[in-house]
């Protein structure tokens, strides 16, 4: 009965507020909508508006900023640091609304008036309470009257987004028919009832792409929106700064594009497109652009900064010539905080260049993405399946190949290298869980430049451990920085947060790990040697702990992850290892772990199945608190093998640490040509 109770008072003021809202229109559910998938990448963005900058903020119509109440951020690297809040206002309809009725309103003006395509859509994210009814209202230059259509129904209390097709909205009594290719559009307004509540967050008016469009890249809808440039309304100087003409396209186009200019300074063919303010960037920021030349040579693109004079550059190299074309380059920006007001275009002297519908956006995340370096190539993989082999669940190196032709994916193709594979306390209570949850929960990729990659995962089914999984290359190298958050402690009962590693080897003639190590005391050789071991089956003398640790994890009875019970008689002495696959090595080396953490190497026979061992490792964090991180740094190395000297001098000249060398005794760490 008090559950009943609870849910009654919302849902009356729901309806009541519904209710005054209708009798204030009149006419409020005569053309009701329903939300739509808001498809791929536009064919062209109108305009938009995430209330992030204050560079638009004189068309800001009706609403305040809100800092408060935020939806999750759209993007891999900028937090959401501002929506935009209902405030009173009447309807901006005067000749089929009610100007003495009062409403809340968003209202955004976009100048300067953009002309419209043959599928106009609207794609904004909203928060409503005390009603469950939206007015989503337009205004036409071309035709001077108001067109509108309303969403019924929609969830209260939480951030949600929606998608309309703006060619159902209609006048109030049903007139003037669907807005129209080439008509000119105005203010864009979101209405509600004078005592609800409504936040609006990032705003965007766009024409979807037809069905099987031809040039333009099948890729997903962007995560952000930086800027968007077409030039067919507005002057140059004004609405559209910068250096270049505004010149008519040619028949049988319509409307107009930026037309080159001479660089006063080298006196090149160039274009200038100020972005009419400061635009923070992403980790990497796509252009996506058309373009007409006419003429020989590349055409230079340079993502700018005039404030501090930083400058990100790319190319469009081969060129289409004398024809309208499409082109997509990526600006990667590393640095936190970066921001650019300039798009420069420059070609050849004695070229001509023309361009446009510029869009500039943070390309949504992929479940695969390619980095390399000169000696190494790599796929990143979230936990989906992807292709004809891989399966879901093995994030991770999906692909390593040396750079060079013919090279061989050192990892197992249906599952990867450096996954993400188990969470786990010891605690008996978590034994009925899956063993497998990070490789069973979401996961974000996010590319950080042509050579790095971030896979994030907020959390998994049971374990509130908020996990960062960095993958960069760099020569023959892998830089691999895991960093995790528990937000609430579920691993009290043994007081340490154990996570597990795994890489599947493709078929190497020899299945062992080499280290330098030593017996545990009264098992056997305490004296520093090379160790080369194969444990004799999966979970049996699995587990190696460093050198000088006198500490084992407490596992109750039932413990079912064995490569991590499975504790060997050895101890490593550094923290590297390696193994061979054919003429190649590939090698681990973890920075020593500080503040609680222990770094384990774990291996078995045939984790990846008969004949495909896994070269793993565990790492314990030891009084860890909640909401507060703990990272640890690993390098794999995957290039020809030499002999032992030469991972001996990998590992030192990245750890900067002195490695005592060890006599060979039995190991087979020794030169090929031996």
């Amino acid at each position: 009965m008090k559950e009943s109770r609870a849910l009654f008072g919302p849902w009356l003021a729901g309806l009541l507020s519904t209710l005054v809202f209708t009798r204030a229109t009149g006419a409020e559910f005569r053309n009701v909508s329903r939300l739509i998938d808001r498809g791929g990448l536009p064919h062209r963005v109108h305009v938009f508006e995430d209330y992030e900058t204050e560079i638009e903020k004189r068309w800001w119509l009706r609403g305040v900023p809100e800092t408060n109440n935020l939806a999750p951020s759209l993007s891999d690297s900028i937090a959401n640091r501002r929506a935009c809040r209902a405030t009173a206002t009447k309807d901006f309809d005067d000749k089929m609304g009610d100007p003495k009725k009062d409403f809340k309103a968003v209202i955004f003006n976009p100048v300067p008036g953009p002309p419209m395509g043959a599928n106009t859509r609207l794609s904004f994210r909203y928060w409503l309470q005390g009603i469950d009814t939206l007015r989503v209202q337009i205004y036409t230059l071309s035709k001077g009257y108001h067109r509108w259509l309303t969403l019924t129904n929609l969830p209260q209390g939480s951030w949600q987004s929606a998608t309309v097709d703006m060619t159902q909205a209609r006048r109030p009594d049903g007139s003037g028919g669907a807005l129209a290719e080439d008509e000119r559009i105005d203010d864009i307004q979101f209405y509600i009832a004078p005592d609800a509540e409504l936040l609006i967050d990032d705003i965007v008016l766009y024409d979807a792409a037809p069905a099987g469009e031809g040039e333009r890249p099948r890729e997903p809808f962007p995560n952000r929106i930086l800027f968007t440039g077409w030039f067919d309304t507005g002057k140059q100087g004004a609405e559209w700064p910068g250096d270049f003409e505004i010149a008519p396209h040619q028949p049988p186009l319509t409307w107009k594009a930026a037309k080159y200019v001479a660089n006063p300074k080298t006196n090149e063919a160039w274009i200038r497109v100020n972005l009419r303010g400061q635009r923070p960037l992403s980790a990497v920021n796509r252009l996506h652009f058309r373009y007409r030349v006419a003429g020989t040579g590349d055409i230079r693109l340079t993502l700018a900064d005039s404030r501090t004079g930083r400058e990100w550059r790319n190319v469009v190299s081969s060129a289409a010539r004398g024809r309208w074309a499409e082109a997509t380059v990526d600006f990667d920006a590393s640095e936190r905080n970066a921001f650019a007001d300039e798009l420069r275009f420059a070609v050849a002297n004695g070229t001509e260049l023309f361009v446009d519908d510029l869009l500039l956006f943070e390309p949504a995340g992929e479940h695969t993405t390619r980095i390399e370096s000169d000696k190494l190539r790599l796929i990143i993989a979230d936990n989906e399946a992807f292709g004809a082999h891989h399966r879901a669940g093995y994030n991770g190196v999906a692909e390593l190949l040396l750079a060079k032709p013919g090279a061989k994916n050192l990892f197992v193709s249906t599952v990867a290298g450096l996954n993400f594979e188990h969470i786990f306390s010891g605690d008996a209570e978590s034994f009925g869980w899956n063993i497998f949850e990070p490789r069973r929960a979401p996961m974000r990729l996010a590319r950080r430049s042509s050579t790095s990659v971030e896979l994030r995962q907020d959390r998994t089914e049971h374990w509130p451990l908020r996990s960062c999984l960095t993958y960069e290359v760099e020569g023959d190298a892998i830089d691999f920085t895991y960093c995790g958050m528990p937000l609430a402690d579920a691993w009290k009962k043994h007081g340490y947060i154990g996570i597990f590693f795994a890489s599947y080897i493709q078929q190497p003639k020899d299945m062992s790990l080499e280290f330098i190590g030593r017996a545990r005391s009264g098992r056997g050789d305490t004296n520093a040697h090379w160790i080369k071991h194969l444990p004799p089956r999966h979970g049996v003398t699995a587990n190696h702990r460093p050198a000088g640790s006198a500490w084992d994890p407490p596992l109750d009875e039932g413990f079912n992850i064995p490569l991590v019970s499975g504790i060997s008689d050895f101890e490593y002495l550094y923290p590297f290892y390696f193994g061979r696959s054919g003429e190649n090595m590939f090698v681990m080396m973890f920075e020593r772990p500080r503040g609680g953490g222990e770094l384990r190497f774990a291996q078995s026979p045939s984790g990846g199945g008969t004949g495909n061992p896994a070269w793993d490792f565990v790492y314990f964090q030891r009084g860890y608190e909640v909401n507060r991180e703990f990272c640890f740094r690993a390098r794999a190395v995957f290039c020809e093998f030499k002999d032992a000297e030469e991972i001996i001098r990998l590992f030192e000249q990245w750890s900067g640490e002195k490695v005592v060398r060890p006599s060979m005794g039995n190991s087979e760490a020794k030169s090929k040509t031996e």
